[in-house]
């Protein structure tokens, strides 16, 4: 019951959506310069949301399936800790992205995998998800 209930609000907020852009879309027609300039602005946004928040997080979450496919759990964990190090840093402050920052985040990625090395596989004895060639 509870997966149903799920698709229908996702069902009604994608219905919802369509009708907000159809609003739109219809005041755009109608209004002045001023509204045009609102909608390029919010154009805008959307593009930045579709880019920084949808787009750029799918690419990185698909590269890691494919990297923990290959090289293994750890390999794709560390990859995936650096990546979100130097995204975070980046979405901050683009000016900042220097040497020291992929440094950092390499050391930071390499001292969170090594912790989940040491937690999961020598404490706990669970067996990492391995790939074709680790």
């Amino acid at each position: 019951m509870f997966p149903k209930m799920v698709l229908w609000g996702i069902g009604i907020t994608g219905l919802l959506m369509l009708i907000d852009a159809a609003i739109k879309t219809k005041k755009v027609a109608v209004a002045g310069d001023e509204a045009i300039a609102n909608v390029q602005e919010e154009r805008s946004k959307m593009r930045d949301t579709l880019v920084f928040q949808i787009l750029v997080p799918g690419i990185v979450m698909l590269l890691t399936f494919l990297i923990l496919m290959v090289f293994g759990f750890y390999v794709a964990s560390a990859f995936l800790v650096f990546v979100i190090y130097c995204y975070h840093d980046y979405r901050v402050d683009p000016a900042s992205l220097k040497r020291k920052v992929y440094v950092k985040g390499g050391i930071f990625a390499v001292l969170v995998t090594l912790f989940m090395y040491l937690v999961f596989t020598l404490l706990l004895g669970l067996p990492a998800p391995s790939g074709v060639l680790f």
